[in-house]
């Protein structure tokens, strides 16, 4: 399990906060290169993200990986639409 402090303003509870997601890691965090076909490091500009390897622009997701998220994400999203209006309800 990952613990982090947070400033004192933001404390929830205690001085210590359970952390449900891992931060990013400047030297682990990896985006996929399509010139190399693999995920790799990269460096970060103001608007796009490079392949340290070959120097092209790198993308979060692989074409696969994209498609699996996105699948992924459709089946946890809930089904229909807005709930029926309730019309016994008396109106000011």
């Amino acid at each position: 399990m990952f613990v982090t402090r947070l400033a004192p303003g933001f404390a929830k509870g205690g001085p210590l906060h359970t952390a449900s997601m891992i931060p990013s890691d400047f030297y682990n965090d990896r985006k996929f290169c399509e010139h190399c076909q693999t995920y790799v490091s990269y460096l970060q500009s103001t608007e796009h993200s490079y392949c340290v390897q070959c120097g092209h622009p790198v993308r979060l997701f692989s074409e696969t990986d994209w498609n699996a998220f996105n699948e992924a994400l459709k089946e946890r999203r809930p089904k229909g639409g807005r709930p029926p209006k309730d019309r016994n309800r008396e109106s000011a």
